[in-house]
């Protein structure tokens, strides 16, 4: 049998293009002129002739002409169809530009028409659950709190934007970390505006520890896309429908039948209610414009229903590739059941002090608003500005609350503590009362999740957990440690429901009070928890004494102000009055401040033994009292952010003396000026040294740091220096007019590396820092070897190791050196970036006072002036020295003033 051609394979399957159509048309004009031209010809002849035989002229001329015509026409039928033809071709084109309009007008009302309806038929539901997830998500919860105010507030007014960033690195593009300046913390919308171009940011994992705001991130999505106020958060962000699923809620029906993910979405409560058109939601994922968020793998408690939960998310997200999905959970739940589809796993970061201090502003402007039936005017928003401002600077002034202000739930807490009951910072317990009970149990009530322990009952446990640990001095505890120490009293609440072991790893897995910080190495989330829960179980068990045996050791110094702040401080100021140390008294007077009760008596020979003890003739107990006054200082400055703090007064005559003690023992005079030498007062022990040099104030930062400084987890030491004038300017205190002759202190992270750098400036040994400037530097850029460095190795140079050498200049010399100062020097002579014109580094040098223009030459390192009486941006002159020329001639100066063209412009 042959096969036989489709019947459709003879009909064109295309209109004829144009040109071809034109060309069938000019035929047929053709042959219509053929046709009718001639015999209309031979007719015209015969009229024409006619009309000469009567004579009659006229119509002769006239039939004659018109034949000749004609005849013409048939004779010259290719040229003639042409004309004909373009005539019409203009007369068409004309028509579209009339029809075209009128026809587009029409299919226009036919879509709008057809779409009408539709939308008709499908808004009606689209609107409905878009306001049920509004109803659902707007407010902020604050889920277990025992201390409630009376009004709920605004989720989309009080949120503060979480910053993100990948579980490790090489987990975040290239182009997303260009686009974020080089950081690695991005929003939750960098990453779906990436999904629309990069499809591994199609299915995340968000994972944090307990509180820090994974369920309140995805609710403000969902609200946000709910209201459509998507692109007022990015502005290139996807417009998506949002679906939310909580799957502590839904695990049961997830584990027990093979559910589509349509089907799971409509089997909701929230969504049943709201009788969705059939295939409505499968329609939707089909489409690819959906957010579909699964909250809470953690939270589903049975370990193998987790499991089953986490393939089925997996073969939602492979059944459908382009939707994009969101799922949250804490550590443990999510390696417990990894989804193999999913392309990125971001963290949670914690809240930095700006996002802190935003978060009290929305909150207190909030409640104020719902307190006063939603008015909202300047008189209102004042009053909440003021109870915030007092809230962030009792944070900011508490390091164990600074500690703890970066969780969002337990800033809520803070926040809702310090409103309703009042209870900071002095009565600190309250709040981590409140904490407790939250985090060991309120928490996972409300969540509907059941555990054998009660709240109360875990807290007693770790009460004894912690004690134990402040007894070995120790954060770090192992497994086995741990339930040695806790064995005997678990027994005691659980009997043999739970072994230590199991206990722990719930603790740590549901409350996050505790956490693995390195593998098989477990502390406390916050030393202060350890503290607290230490002081509470002195007290319940009696056992004061141990604190008073303590009362020395800066070790103890936070559980004996939490005791004090729930007991009688008597003993305690008695003990330290007892064993006088600087650890003592300054624990002794913080005592006084917090206790709950101290006899009267007591606090006024404190006070008489501190105060007097500063002028006392007596010179140790004068230096002792000076040493605690010193210490409560550097305990108690300003957060300004994570790594930098600044002092709230200035140091006094006391303080300053035990630093010219040192120098008067050590045999080095500082040259200290008249004021701050002569025997003082008791009084003006307490007044502020004044009429410094800058060069005093920095050898007194120079020897702080030296008895001071702490080595930092982080591979940094804390700090001293004097404030910038941007920082006194934006935490200015009362005695504000000394900032030119007294000290102030700012104290800050600064890497290991550039210690001595940092000394040797304080105090004051400016040729020693340059070669030290040097020597970091060739070691930064790995050379070491050959001694100096090159063009090449500078545009390689870290920026942040650049900009610390540069600000440790600045600092120290009060804004006369550095690097940034010889950039603008260079800008002023009219140096550019590539710019390495001779003259201009003439001009230059000239200026900062390394050439000599009346002898033509430049000074030798010899030759240079080591103090601050040399002019501006006279050090560090690491721009030739670094070329290791001791006596430079012109073409290695040269090479000098490219290496330094090339740093101004990195700075």
């Amino acid at each position: 049998m042959t096969n036989k051609q489709p019947l459709l394979s003879s009909v064109p399957q295309t209109q004829p293009s144009l040109p071809s159509r034109r060309e069938a048309r000019q035929r047929r004009i053709q042959t219509l002129l053929k046709y009718l031209g001639f015999p209309s010809s031979g007719i015209g002849m015969a009229t024409t002739f006619n009309f000469i035989r009567l004579g009659q002229w006229d119509k002769a001329a006239l039939s004659g002409l018109l034949t000749v015509s004609v005849t013409l026409l048939a004779i010259g039928g290719k040229f003639v169809s042409e004309v004909i033809n373009r005539v019409l071709d203009k007369l068409e084109a004309r028509l579209e530009q009339l029809v075209d309009p009128f026809s587009d007008w029409i299919v226009n009302q036919l879509e709008t028409f057809i779409i009408r309806q539709w939308w008709r038929l499908t808004s009606q539901f689209q609107g409905k659950y878009y306001q049920s997830l509004i109803y659902a998500c707007r407010d902020y919860r604050t889920q277990g709190l025992k201390t409630k105010g009376p009004f709920t507030l605004d989720l989309e007014q009080v949120f503060v934007p979480l910053r993100i960033a990948p579980e490790s690195a090489e987990r975040i593009s290239g182009e997303m970390m260009r686009r974020d300046g080089g950081s690695q913390e991005l929003s939750i919308w960098d990453i779906l505006v990436a999904s629309c171009t990069q499809p591994t940011y199609r299915s995340l994992a968000i994972i944090a520890a307990p509180g820090s705001g994974k369920t309140t991130l995805l609710e403000h999505l969902t609200l946000t896309y709910a209201k459509n106020r998507h692109r007022h958060s990015h502005k290139q962000a996807p417009k998506l429908m949002p679906i939310l699923v909580y799957l502590r809620e839904m695990a049961d029906a997830i584990a027990s039948s093979d559910l589509t993910l349509a089907e799971l979405i409509e089997q909701q409560e929230s969504i049943r209610k709201l009788s969705p058109p059939p295939q409505w939601f499968a329609g939707k994922l089909r489409h690819r414009d959906c957010l579909v968020m699964f909250d809470g793998l953690d939270e589903v408690a049975d370990e193998s229903k987790r499991q089953t939960i986490s393939r089925w998310v997996n073969q939602q997200i492979q059944d459908y590739p382009n939707t994009r999905f969101i799922l949250t959970s804490r550590p443990f739940g999510y390696q417990s059941a990894p989804i193999p589809s999913v392309k990125a796993i971001l963290e949670v970061q914690p809240f930095n002090l700006q996002q802190m201090q935003q978060f009290i502003q929305n909150w207190y402007v909030q409640r104020e608003i719902m307190s006063r039936l939603g008015k909202d005017d300047p008189g209102v928003r004042e009053v909440a500005n003021r109870q915030a401002y007092d809230l962030i600077q009792r944070i900011q002034t508490s390091p164990p609350l600074a500690a703890m202000a970066l969780n969002p739930l337990l800033l809520t807490m803070i926040a809702t503590v310090h409103c309703y009951r009042g209870a900071l910072p002095g009565r600190r317990v309250e709040l981590y009362d409140e904490i407790c009970d939250v985090l060991l149990g309120k928490r996972s009530e409300y969540k509907g999740i059941i555990e054998p322990l009660t709240a109360h009952q875990k807290k007693t446990v770790l009460q004894v957990l912690a004690l134990g640990l402040m007894e070995q001095n120790t954060r770090e505890f192992s497994l086995e440690q741990a339930s040695q120490i806790i064995q005997a009293e678990l027994a005691k609440v659980a009997g043999t429901q739970l072994t230590p072991a199991a206990f722990l790893e719930t603790i740590e897995n549901v409350s996050g009070l505790i956490i693995e910080r390195e593998p098989g190495l477990y502390e406390f989330s916050h030393k202060s928890f350890q503290e607290y829960l230490a002081a509470v179980q002195i007290k319940d068990s009696h056992q004061d004494s141990l604190l008073i045996q303590n009362i020395h050791h800066d070790w103890w110094a936070e559980t004996l102000r939490l005791y004090a702040t729930q007991s009688n401080a008597t003993p305690l100021i008695h003990a330290a009055l007892d064993q006088p140390t600087v650890v003592s008294l300054k624990l002794a007077l913080d005592c006084a401040e917090e206790g709950l009760r101290v006899d009267p008596e007591v606090r006024e020979e404190l006070k008489q033994r501190l105060e007097a003890g500063l002028a006392s003739p007596d010179s140790a107990i004068a230096q002792l009292a000076a040493e605690v006054k010193l210490a409560r200082r550097l305990g108690n400055f300003l957060r300004i952010d994570q790594t930098l703090e600044i002092d709230t007064s200035y140091v006094t005559y006391a303080e300053y003396h035990l630093f010219l003690n040192t120098l008067e023992k050590a045999n080095e005079p500082d040259q200290p000026s008249q004021e701050s030498t002569h025997q003082f007062t008791p009084k003006e022990a307490q007044t502020p040294i004044q009429g410094l040099t800058i060069t005093q104030k920095n050898r007194f930062c120079a020897w702080l740091n030296w008895h001071n400084s702490e080595t930092l987890p982080n591979g940094t030491i804390s700090h001293y220096r004097l404030p910038t004038p941007t920082e006194f300017n934006h935490y200015p205190i009362p005695d504000d007019g000394l900032r030119e002759s007294g000290i102030r202190l700012v104290r800050y992270q600064l890497p290991l590396p550039y210690r001595q750098l940092a000394y040797l400036l304080a105090c004051g040994q400016w040729q020693a820092a340059n070669t030290e400037t040097a020597q970091i530097m060739r070691q930064i850029a790995g050379q070491e070897k050959r001694g100096w460095l090159n063009d090449n190795d500078i545009k390689k140079f870290p920026p942040t190791d650049l900009n610390q050498i540069d600000q440790l200049w600045y600092h120290y010399s009060a804004g006369q050196f550095g690097f940034r100062v010889q950039r603008d020097i260079c800008t002023q002579v009219g140096g550019k970036p590539r710019d390495y014109n001779y003259n201009t580094y003439k001009q230059f040098s000239d200026r900062v006072g390394w050439y000599v223009p009346k002898k033509d030459e430049w000074r030798t390192p010899a030759e240079l002036t080591f103090s601050l009486d040399a002019p501006p941006g006279h050090l560090p002159c690491g721009g030739w020295l670094d070329m290791g020329n001791s006596n430079p001639n012109q073409t290695s100066l040269f090479a000098g003033w490219a290496i330094l063209v090339t740093l101004f412009w990195r700075i």
